[in-house]
């Protein structure tokens, strides 16, 4: 064992054939000729070679093939590619690999083997093994383990294809030691290593039992062998966007991230700090996340033929957008910043995990953006005629865009609170444009935050009035409407009983029942509830 762990590294690649797990199943070949006796035991050979290959692809799995450990797989990782073709026999029909079904490129075996009609199956596998890495190897050359001809070694199995197609399932795949065991893992790959497991249910254990005296041995070695699955694991995701041709602008981004773990749906919880944990950060420093570059801002194009292709960048080079970001507000993140276009529960993963490089789409970020943008008057003039910032001209994404940034000034969340918002140039006016946050109005008064009613009761302050979609949306409304501390720090002015009394203009004719009605209504609202005859009351009106 000394002299094997203390092999170099190296990556290697090799091709497996199905005929080479055939041999690995069945020690003698069949003849060409078959009857009688002969025929009936070929035939039973064939049906369950045919489950063996099918079965060991599948959750409920009961025969399993481990690839050789590479000498080059000592202290690191490799990566093989395995081409199978599955046959799968149906009465009434031919021989395996000679039947009408069989596809173009299918290997045909040299044995003639009884069985009916061929439904042929093309799957492509990649296999990554590790061996003797971190803890692992010191672990194996204590007496304990080195006894009992523990190897530190584990590989990791991935579908990446089926008739030149994406698998259809990937969850619930199951763990070897070497055979498929029952339990299932939860993880997107088959995983094999020389697991200690428990008596009678065959589980791999990974928690103490008081009822087994080995347990405690058994999962010391089971933890320290997860060191060489997390770096299997990790060598098989570093080499698939070469193995799938990402990126590509045809490609999907779930055909690589589909064999990404989830803390969701793995089966063992302690498998989060002994395998998802270590991958992920291994994974962080890799250039494996798909981004779109930004677009240019200072009013030129880029190239059609470059423009929005996706490229693999490292998780530091880009912001990871939590899931309250979407839609427009997400269409204005790819184009203004690099951000990783990845599957919702992976970006949620990684928000999760927190392995070194994540940087969280956060409200202060956006905040910072936007200062720094939008406060030069100059450049400020010329980035809103730009296409990246045409959504700029629609209050309803202003206001989106503010929703997200007082995201985390509720409650004291940031330092300083409300008053961060100043300076952001997200408040529309109710006659057009775009005003700072904490910016009078054009005659140095406040602006004043008012109902569609209240402003057409008072229609000479149109040019001081906020759009009325700020009272109307559905979250930033009530800040606009009853939130005191936003008012001051935004420093707006609220239609309150007294400022409406004070600029309600009386009428040249007759007041109209339906005006009445408005006025007092309108009344209602500012005083929080209903209109009593109090002297306040009777004085102001």
């Amino acid at each position: 064992l000394s002299s094997l762990f203390n092999r170099g590294k190296k990556e290697s690649m090799l091709v497996f054939d199905l005929l080479e797990v055939f041999r690995e199943l069945k020690e003698e070949p069949l003849g060409e000729q078959a009857s009688g006796e002969e025929e009936e035991s070929a035939r039973e050979t064939n049906q369950r070679l045919a489950a063996h290959s099918s079965s060991f692809f599948s959750a409920s799995s009961s025969m399993s093939f481990t690839p050789p450990v590479h000498p080059s797989a000592v202290g690191g990782t490799s990566i093989d590619h395995i081409d199978l073709a599955i046959e799968e026999g149906v009465e009434g029909g031919d021989g395996l690999g000679g039947g009408k079904g069989a596809g173009a490129g299918a290997p045909s075996l040299p044995h003639k083997l009884v069985a009916g009609t061929e439904e042929h199956r093309q799957c492509r596998w990649v296999v990554s093994e590790a061996l003797a890495v971190e803890g692992s190897r010191a672990l194996a050359l204590e007496p304990q383990y080195a006894g009992l001809g523990k190897v530190p070694h584990a590989a990791v199995a991935a579908q990446v294809a089926c008739d030149g197609a994406p698998p259809t399932r990937r969850e619930g795949r199951c763990f070897g030691a070497p055979l498929p065991l029952h339990s299932c893992s939860g993880l997107p790959v088959y995983v094999f290593g020389q697991f200690e497991l428990s008596s009678p249910g065959r589980e791999v254990l990974l928690i103490p039992d008081a009822a087994e005296p080995r347990s405690l041995s058994a999962v010391a070695w089971n933890r320290a062998l997860f060191a060489c699955v997390a770096a299997a694991y990790a060598a098989l995701l570093k080499g698939l966007p070469r193995m799938l041709g990402l990126p590509t602008s045809t490609s999907s981004p779930g055909s690589m991230y589909g064999f990404w773990p989830l803390s969701a749906s793995v089966a063992h919880e302690e498998l989060l700090p002994l395998l998802l944990g270590p991958l992920y950060r291994s994974l962080s420093t890799q250039p494996l996340f798909l981004a779109i570059p930004r677009d240019l801002e200072d009013g030129t194009s880029e190239p059609a033929s470059r423009r929005q292709r996706p490229v693999l960048r490292r998780l530091e080079d880009g912001v990871v957008c939590p899931p309250a970001v979407s839609g427009e507000l997400h269409q204005f993140v790819q184009t203004h910043f690099t951000s990783f276009d990845l599957p919702p529960s992976l970006r949620e993963e990684l928000l999760t995990l927190a392995p070194p490089g994540t940087r969280p789409f956060s409200p202060a970020e956006l905040r910072a953006y936007l200062k720094r943008k939008l406060t030069d008057p100059k450049k400020r003039e010329k980035r809103l005629a730009h296409r990246a910032w045409a959504g700029m001209h629609s209050a309803a994404f202003c206001l989106e865009l503010l929703d997200f940034c007082i995201g985390d000034l509720q409650g004291g969340g940031a330092k300083g609170g409300f008053a961060n918002l100043v300076g952001l140039l997200l408040l529309p006016l109710a006659s057009g444009g775009l005003a700072y946050v904490g910016q009078a109005s054009r005659g140095g008064e406040p602006h004043v935050v008012a109902t569609v009613q209240q402003q057409t009761l008072l229609p000479h302050l149109r040019s001081r009035f906020v759009s009325p979609e700020c009272t109307a949306h559905e979250t930033l409304g009530a800040y606009f409407l009853h939130n005191d501390e936003f008012l001051r720090a935004a420093r707006l002015q609220s239609v309150t009983l007294s400022f409406f009394a004070q600029q309600l203009q009386p009428l040249q004719m007759q007041p109209s029942a339906t005006y009445l009605h408005t006025v007092w209504q309108t009344m209602g609202r500012s005083a929080g509830g209903a209109i009593k005859p109090t002297p306040e009351v009777v004085e102001l009106f």
